[in-house]
């Protein structure tokens, strides 16, 4: 018997310990080249983000038209974040040379960061802005 309440004791413990947490905590993924951006969020927040990173990569990864593209950030001056469709969502990429595209990107995709206050990740569905610096 008290095998049993031992299992079922070590059990409930690791289902605690394991639902704890789903922040930003531990380490973001540490990407090749050390990109800065001002990111502003839906609700207006504005944070500056160093390490910057989408699902780890120093590239924007989208839709243009029915073909997909990678634009680098090293290409990159400003990403406007527009309409949610769905899964995805709308944005208006501006480059240095001065031209725009309009991209449509994965409304799931993460972006993730270190700021002078602790590590930083979020959704493409909660971004307005972000400025490469």
């Amino acid at each position: 018997m008290k095998r049993l309440w031992l299992s079922v004791f070590i059990a409930l413990g690791a289902l605690i310990l394991l639902g704890m947490g789903g922040g930003p905590q531990g380490s973001v993924p540490e990407p090749d080249e050390n990109y800065t951006v001002s990111l502003q969020d839906r609700s207006g927040t504005r944070s500056g983000v160093s390490q910057f990173s989408m699902d780890g990569n120093t590239y924007f990864e989208g839709w243009l038209g029915d073909g997909k593209v990678t634009v680098f950030f090293r290409n990159l001056k400003s990403v406007e974040f527009g309409d949610i469709s769905g899964e995805n969502v709308h944005t208006l990429l501006a480059l240095k040379t001065g031209e725009t595209l309009k991209v449509t990107s994965r409304k799931r995709a993460m972006f993730y960061g270190k700021t002078s206050y602790g590590n930083y990740q979020i959704r493409a569905s909660d971004i307005a802005r972000i400025d490469f610096q």
